[in-house]
């Protein structure tokens, strides 16, 4: 029921943290529909916090913290043109006005973008040679998407199709809700030709001498300001953007180019004309309103609206705000008796830990030791912790320390030493990165030439970014520090001091940051200069990047799950389970001496196919038709057998009753007769000699659920490149050979593996060694293939030693074999390398257990291989090599051949040719699949997954683990999974180490 007593319909409930000022809390709102705010705090929430609410004072305290005030912002949502917005109001007592005024001004308050009236701004090139740069090669998908963007920008007369000798590249960011994307165009080549409008703000004393001494402020902020300020006809051409799909150019003046903000600062001032410095400022976009009492606010307000009407200027709805009593502008917070510096700019430093060791006191004293030109007695201050740092002193931290630590701290993030930031001079950002976090200072030279700090800001790496490379580590130092003091940077030229060429790394993969590519057109669109500085040179940004270095990782969102799990496990009887059972993993013990091929293990087997069929209605019904020529079209019996007939291809197969699809799965899948192959390579061997309308359908469901499958085999989501492959024309043109190895020493002392992969038939030889050299291997061949098929004509191989050695060189060249080796470090050129993945997989699923048999049953596993269907010569390796298709033991045991008829192919050079054409479309198929990207996979809630195992000791021990439950997702790539067999262990995993098995479980 609501405050009003009437029934609301509920969906959920959702645990969400939110933050109140500098307190945080975890709580559980309710979801009902058609809520009149976005969220409300009820008597649970305010008895839980201890909110103290002070009408009075229009604003809330906390129990725990009587003395810190939290101000009420009054928020009302106006409803036009079918849009709901929401404006932010300081003062409860103006909502009234305040809405009147926004009714009153509809085309300034709007989503739409405006654009001048009687202005235009040419812009002015250096030299009249054009740029021209080739479009960034785009993925269909992302195609679409910039398609899309690019269609709105023409409907809103943004952009317009062109024709232009200029052209600069185009691409897509993320915005900050990860949702949405937006266009970038890099203009760094153009920005070098356009001449810079210089236009001064004014000095900041100035400034905040106008804006203190008043009780009401409000803040505009223009929408998409940049795209209001038209450009001259003369000039649209400079900016031409290209895309894989055309060429367009920009009316208005566009998102990147280094004249937008003196532009739009000097035509800011001029419309403002006389209200500047007497009720308005403006900086860029925002428009600040000041004024001593309401009624000069509205009126004032007024002024302000009707100029931007004039203009046909808009005003982003989301973003004002009306009648605050303080507001932040430029590093201070401003209000009606104060001007104080905005915590943002030193809580960085003032809450950095103390050092823990002599290192971390060098590196505090380093940075302070900076600024001790601005510092009154620096070496007194300092003097206990430049003792501490004598290799004949122990630490011991004592009070002296401390209170040095904390004046220091106090001095330089204080005046004299933190300057006020004058935007008529240069300034300079500091910035360096760790191993776990980033920091950066903004400074700028005082009137004796040395540098005084304006502001400090530092953070920690998040667990994906901890990861990163130490350059792209200071890539990110770099990108995000520009992002954070951008209000200071746009105005004129800076610079950058880095000890690492970070920078240049950024600028030459931007496209391929992931989330750091959204911050990139910021670095793009500002003029600075790069200054290279050795470490112990920046001591400041050093020493800000070393705050976390001592600091735990924070797993409070894991605990909080395990807590919640636990509480909710307690709770329900049904997930109670026998620890003990679950935990020995030794109760599973497999016997060595049984054979993993033997169809002994399968009662059914040994019956005939004719009694299996009379067991089964459905077939029992079926061959009455046929013998009564009702179904004999699609149908045969023959020798009391009946079968399945394909008129298209005159083929025939047995109908297999349904209480035989375990049998036939488990022989052509789980044991060395399938070796654990994909879906459609075990449906193929099956489809061979066996028919049943569902049969496909128990063989996919079947695989995707296997668990030695899942665990054993690896990922299949990788990215390939373009294929270029030279296609082989008859058996025995080119060989492919690869070593696989070392592998656990097997009870014969094999430790490696030698294959040989035909390229045309695909027919494989697999060979076990002992010792990877050239003799092995020379003996190798001439046992297994020299002497029962014939001599290739060339032999492809890596650059291992045992295979470019002189030996086997001069070997293959007196037998007149070419050798042709691949290039370093691309195992993609060798064609054998995809079947040493599928070796591994067989005999992980086989041996993980017993490693010292994996030798034993290879020949198995080469027949396996040699007898499965392959996609690409549409048929198996060894009936294309032989002309026959190749025995096993259960069609030996039901003689099938006998039943089916099978022959041998009469004329095998068609049979060669087919396999030719099948090869070349196969390979121009692969060719246009490797030319696009993939997709990402989505995981969801409760899905089911099977997490990688990062520790694994040996070749043949499982690479999944699991199964898991996904039951809190952190990001798009990063998840909280429970394991299903010990519901109390939680791990946080990202997305590359999941497989995903497509099962989901909402309840245990």
């Amino acid at each position: 029921m609501s405050a009003e007593n009437k029934k609301m319909s509920v969906i959920g409930s959702v645990n969400i943290k939110i933050k109140i000022d500098m307190f945080t809390w975890k709580v559980e709102f309710v979801i009902v529909k058609d809520l009149a705010q976005k969220a409300i705090l009820g008597a649970n929430f305010i008895k839980h916090s201890g909110l103290l609410i002070d009408l009075k004072n229009n604003c809330c305290r906390f129990d725990f913290n009587i003395e810190k005030c939290i101000k009420f912002v009054q928020n009302i949502t106006v409803a036009c043109m079918n849009t709901n917005h929401t404006y932010k109001i300081g003062c409860q007592e103006a909502s009234n006005e305040i809405l009147k005024i926004i009714k009153e001004f509809p085309t300034v308050f709007t989503d739409k973008i405006g654009k001048t009236l009687d202005y235009e701004y040419k812009l002015k090139v250096k030299d009249h040679e054009p740029v021209k740069l080739r479009p960034y090669p785009l993925n269909p998908p992302k195609q679409l998407k910039i398609k899309k963007i690019i269609d709105e920008l023409l409907e809103q007369d943004i952009i317009q199709p062109s024709v232009s000798q200029y052209s600069s590249p185009a691409f897509l960011v993320g915005k900050e809700d990860g949702k949405s994307e937006r266009l970038v165009v890099n203009y760094k080549e153009l920005n070098k030709k356009l001449e810079g409008v210089s236009y001064p703000i004014g000095d900041m004393h100035e400034l905040y001498y106008h804006l203190k001494g008043n009780n009401y402020y409000s803040v505009i902020d223009l929408t998409k300001s940049f795209y209001q300020i038209s450009l001259a006809k003369e000039s649209q051409e400079l900016t031409t953007f290209s895309v894989p799909f055309g060429s367009y150019s920009f009316k208005r003046i566009p998102f990147g180019l280094l004249i937008g903000s003196g532009v739009l600062s000097s035509y800011m001032n001029k419309i403002l004309g006389e209200l500047r410095f007497t009720c308005t400022l403006a900086f860029l976009d925002d428009i600040i309103v000041y004024s001593k009492t309401l009624e000069e606010h509205y009126m004032h307000l007024k002024q302000v609206l009707e100029c931007l009407k004039k203009n046909n200027l808009t005003v982003n709805p989301e973003k004002v705000k009306f009648c605050y009593n303080e507001i932040k502008f430029l590093g201070h917070l401003v209000s009606k008796d104060t001007i104080r510096m905005d915590p943002d700019r030193t809580r960085t430093l003032l809450e950095s830990p103390r050092p823990r060791d002599k290192k971390g006191i060098a590196r505090f004293i380093g940075m302070t030791s900076y600024f001790s030109k601005f510092i009154p007695n620096y070496a007194e201050i300092a003097h206990p912790l430049n003792e501490m740092r004598k290799k004949s002193s122990k630490f011991v931290w004592d009070q002296k320390c401390q209170e040095s630590f904390d004046k220091l701290k106090r001095a330089v993030t204080r005046p004299p030493v933190l300057a006020i930031p004058d935007f008529n001079k240069e300034f300079t950002v500091q910035c360096d990165a760790s191993d776990k976090a980033l920091g950066s200072c903004l400074l700028q030279e005082a009137d004796n030439g040395h540098l005084k700090p304006v502001a400090y800001y530092s953070r920690k790496f998040n667990e994906s970014e901890v990861k990163l490379t130490t350059y792209q580590k200071e890539a990110l130092a770099v990108v995000c520090s520009i992002n954070k003091f951008r209000n200071f940077l746009e105005m004129r030229p800076f610079n950058l001091v880095t000890d690492n060429s970070a920078l240049a790394w950024v600028l030459s993969h931007f496209r391929k940051l992931g989330k750091l590519g959204r911050w990139v057109e910021v670095i793009l669109s500002l003029p600075f200069k790069i200054t290279h500085v050795k470490g112990n040179q920046n001591p400041v940004a050093d020493y800000l990047s070393r705050l976390f270095q001592d600091s735990e990782v924070d797993n409070n969102v894991l605990h909080e799950l395990e807590k919640l799990v636990n509480k909710d496990k307690m709770n329900d009887n049904s997930l109670k389970m026998n620890n003990e059972t679950v935990n020995n993993k030794d109760l599973v013990i497999r016997e060595e001496t049984v054979s993993i091929n033997s169809i002994s293990t399968m009662p059914f087997s040994f019956m005939d196919l004719k009694t299996h069929q009379k067991q089964d209605v459905n077939i029992t019904k079926i061959m009455e038709g046929v013998l009564n020529y009702t179904n004999s079209d699609v149908y045969s019996v023959e020798k009391g057998v009946l079968f399945y007939v394909n008129n298209k291809n005159n083929s025939k197969r047995i109908y297999l009753p349904e209480h035989l699809f375990k049998v036939v799965y488990e022989y052509y899948h789980n044991s060395l007769s399938g070796c654990h192959f994909g879906i459609l390579k075990t449906q193929q061997k099956i489809n061979e000699r066996f028919y049943h309308p569902k049969l496909n359908d128990y063989v996919k469901n079947n695989v995707k659920c296997c668990e030695v499958c899942l665990k054993a085999k690896s990922s299949n989501w990788r990215d390939q490149g373009p294929l270029n492959s030279n296609l082989s024309s008859r058996p025995m043109q080119k060989l492919y050979m690869d070593i696989y190895g070392p592998l656990p020493a097997s009870s014969n002392r094999m430790q490696y593996i030698l294959i040989a992969v035909d390229d045309f038939t695909k027919y494989n030889w697999i060979m076990p060694l002992r010792k990877c050299t050239s003799g092995n291997v020379i003996n190798a061949l001439e046992n297994n293939i020299f002497k029962n098929f014939s001599l290739p004509e060339e032999f492809v191989t890596d650059n291992g030693t045992y295979f470019v050695s002189e030996e086997f060189k001069n070997y293959l060249f007196n037998l007149g074999i070419k050798q042709r080796t691949i290039i370093p470090y691309t195992p993609q050129g060798n064609k054998s390398e995809r079947q040493i993945r599928n070796l591994n997989q067989i005999l992980t699923a086989y041996y993980h257990d017993c490693k010292k048999n994996w030798d034993k049953d290879l020949y198995h596993v080469q027949m396996a291989l040699n007898t499965c269907h392959n996609e690409s010569i549409k048929s198996s390796a060894f009936e294309l090599m032989f002309s026959f298709k190749a025995n096993d033991g259960l069609s030996l045991k039901w003689q099938i051949k006998d039943i089916c008829d099978e022959k041998w192919s009469k004329d095998k050079n068609a049979k060669m040719v087919e396999a030719i054409q099948n090869l070349k479309r196969q390979n121009e198929l692969n060719s246009r699949r490797n030319r696009y990207n993939r997709n990402h996979r989505q995981l969801k809630m409760y899905d089911v997954v099977y997490c990688r195992i990062t520790n694994q000791r040996y070749k043949l021990d499982l690479k999944y683990e699991g199964p898991f439950r996904i039951i809190s997702i952190i990001s798009s790539n990063s998840y909280v999974v429970q394991n299903l067999k010990e519901l109390n262990e939680f791990r946080r995993i990202h997305l590359q180490d999941v497989k995903p098995t497509g099962e989901r479980r909402m309840y245990i």
